[in-house]
């Protein structure tokens, strides 16, 4: 590092806090607890930092508190795509080294990397990585990539280069390694490069980092403002000798998610994605307590903020026009202005998770037996174990879309039964009563099934996509690749939405559908393969299905059911319609643009200013 590239870093990102944010919260006692233990370290151990990725801000953010609290300063992998003239030479004199985003065939390239991240390691200075791989461009941790965490298991089993063999065999403890890693997360009220996010999410092409769109962007900076920004390091994950790759990844990354803060824009966002129904100002002022106060009663961080004046914070942040008599315009039917406000939703989804599997099976179960019994009683009986079964398959979904420790789910089930009285839930052995009138009017049940539906729309647009995996013919080999499923499923999501059969216009990201398909892979539906050429990776059906066509069909009559039902006044349709085969493959064949997913209109009129709208 050079330091008076350091220094004049510290002194500019001084400047542009002041001038981007209201405020720059940290943790110190998690951030002097990580001071500590680097103070401290004895042996060989070393320290990574794995920080949250939501924006290009979060290595300077990092850099910048080290630099302020007399942190060494981590040395950061970054892409190379980042590599630009000057800027690289800049970032480079301030700890960056810059590595390729792929290098899966190339041997040697990984080689020299995992060699000199080691050397990085016994230098004894932290190492900052993003394993998550890249940005999230839906506000919820990814799945950790395991190719850094890989390298840093192969340090600690590898044998101490600095200690003789004489010394080795003296002090055996003293040629053991660790590493600890620091799970960090970052918090914004607003993330800048959302609107180019949210853009990807829908098919559009990303635009290529250049010294052109990096001044465009540096450019913009001095006409925002971002709110408020929130810094939590999680407790340690030691890394030895006995751990598993796949279950530090896992446990790094839930960590992660759990350390984080729930920002105001994610409460006012969660509301506002909730009824998607007339709401104003006022509406939300009262919605926000009840929600901090559910938030806090689980253990979230929440935002250090007045909570009456978190709604109108909020607002002002994303921007959401409201009407001189106070009416919120969200703007929710457009696709863009929805997977935004998902985006920043989507940070207190790992706090209901759990409830999110329990409520949808039970509400699933309900409504099942509902069809089953045509009297008009507000008293429903359903099985508990039917219960338990449902939510176990929920919940082996729910944790491909967010980060969470495992939990006995089924446990959940029974837990919650026995002490939901306040919901009208009587329990008794193995079948439970269920008072419908007190669940209807329930905040809580009405909240976490808002949350639940949306990536049941992207599970079942999902399912329905799939029937462009069966041959048409017994001459068709036609091969798809995981980018022409998603595309297809996209294609299908848009014009089921334009023809008003879809409710949720957050369903057609690219990335929940992406998860949706991990799912079916999991759950051995579909298959991931070479191609013929060995160029690509395709998705094949599984050819041990004894019969695909009933498989299919089953899948997706069983996510339909699970799906938000469609309202009519005061009657309530208990199945939004279902698609053959036939309808789904139709619908995509004729679609408008079948090559192509986004659209202008999927960007809804300019915003206006709360003046101009009468």
């Amino acid at each position: 590092m050079v330091m008076p590239a350091v220094r004049c870093l510290g002194w500019l990102l001084t400047k542009t806090w002041r001038l981007l944010f209201h405020g720059l919260h940290v943790n110190l006692e998690s951030l002097h607890h990580v001071r500590r233990v680097l103070e401290t370290l004895e042996g060989d151990v070393s320290v990574v930092f794995a920080p949250t990725h939501k924006s290009h801000m979060d290595y300077l953010i990092i850099s910048y508190l080290c630099f302020a609290y007399g942190i060494p300063l981590p040395r950061i992998a970054a892409g190379n795509n980042l590599d630009l003239p000057l800027v690289g030479s800049f970032l480079r004199a301030n700890g960056s080294f810059f590595i390729r985003r792929s290098f899966r065939d190339d041997q040697l390239y990984k080689e020299v990397l995992e060699q000199y991240v080691h050397e990085l390691l016994r230098d004894g200075n932290p190492v900052e990585v993003f394993i998550e791989g890249s940005r999230s461009r839906h506000g919820r941790v990814c799945k950790p990539r395991l190719g850094f965490m890989s390298m840093f298991l192969d340090y600690v089993k590898s044998t101490t280069g600095s200690a003789s063999e004489e010394e080795a065999t003296d002090s055996q403890e003293s040629t053991k390694k660790t590493i600890l890693v620091v799970p960090i997360s970052l918090d914004y009220d607003k993330v800048y490069e959302v609107d180019g996010y949210v853009n990807q999410l829908l098919g559009k092409p990303k635009e290529k980092e250049s010294l052109i769109v990096l001044l465009r962007s540096v450019w913009d900076l001095f006409f925002l403002r971002l709110g408020h920004a929130y810094v939590r390091f999680g407790k340690p994950v030691p890394l030895t000798e006995a751990s598993s790759l796949q279950e530090s990844s896992e446990l790094v990354a839930e960590r992660m998610q759990t350390s984080g803060t729930i920002t105001s824009t994610a409460i006012a966002s969660a509301l506002l994605m909730w009824k998607r129904a007339f709401v104003t100002k006022n509406m939300l002022k009262a919605r926000t307590l009840w929600l901090v106060e559910e938030l806090e009663r689980r253990g979230a961080t929440v935002a250090h903020m007045d909570v009456e004046n978190i709604a109108a914070h909020a607002l002002s942040i994303l921007k959401v026009d409201t009407k001189p008599n106070g009416v919120v315009l969200s703007q929710l039917q457009y696709p863009v202005r929805a997977l935004e406000l998902g985006f920043y939703r989507n940070h207190l989804l790992h706090i209901f998770l759990p409830e999110m599997a329990v409520f949808g099976a039970l509400d699933t179960a309900l409504r099942e037996r509902r069809r089953c019994d045509k009297s008009y009683s507000t008293l429903r009986e359903v099985n508990i174990r039917d219960v338990q079964q449902e939510a176990q398959e929920i919940w082996q979904f729910l944790r491909h879309i967010c980060r969470h420790e495992a939990i006995d789910i089924e446990a959940r089930v029974t837990q919650y039964l026995t002490e939901a009285a306040a919901y009208g839930i009587d329990k008794y052995s193995s079948k439970v009563t269920v008072d419908m009138d007190k669940w209807n009017r329930s905040k809580l049940t009405s909240f976490v099934l808002s949350l639940n539906w949306s990536f049941m729309d992207s599970l079942w647009l999902t399912a329905q996509g799939l029937w462009c995996l069966l041959p048409a013919g017994e001459d068709d080999n036609t091969e798809h690749t995981e980018r022409d499923v998603v595309q297809h499923v996209q294609v299908l999501a848009k014009e089921l939405f334009l023809r008003q059969q879809l409710f949720h216009a957050e369903a057609l990201c690219s990335e929940s559908i992406k998860q949706a398909l991990e799912f079916v892979v999991e759950s051995d539906i579909v298959r991931i393969e070479h191609s013929r050429d060995g160029k690509s990776r395709v998705m094949r059906l599984c050819p041990k299905l004894a019969d695909p066509v009933r498989v299919l069909e089953n899948l997706t009559c069983k996510v339909n059911a699970r799906r938000k039902p469609r309202e009519f006044l005061w009657r309530e349709d208990e199945l939004p319609r279902n698609l053959t085969r036939e309808e789904a493959l139709e619908i995509v064949s004729s679609a408008h643009d079948s090559q192509r997913v986004y659209a202008k209109w999927m960007a809804g009129p300019v915003t206006r200013s709360a003046m101009d709208i009468q």
